[in-house]
């Protein structure tokens, strides 16, 4: 699936990846925070390189684990 951040918040999030992180609607994560939606292991990684991002204009392309919508 595909999800795009404006700093840590999703502005975009394909169906598939809607489903993937246990949602039936992209409306119900747009406008949230990816860093609540990871999984813990990956929060502190991400969190940092969107300080980065956001401090250097540095780009990403990556891949985290999510936590189930359940959680």
């Amino acid at each position: 699936g595909i999800v795009i951040l404006r700093g840590p918040f999703i502005i975009f999030a394909n169906p598939t990846a809607t489903l993937l992180l246990g949602y039936d609607k992209p409306e119900q994560v747009l406008g949230r925070s990816v860093l609540e939606l990871l999984h813990p292991d990956d929060a502190k990684v991400a969190q940092e390189r969107i300080e980065n991002m956001l401090r250097t204009g540095a780009k990403y392309a990556t891949a985290f684990q999510y936590r189930p919508a359940a959680e």
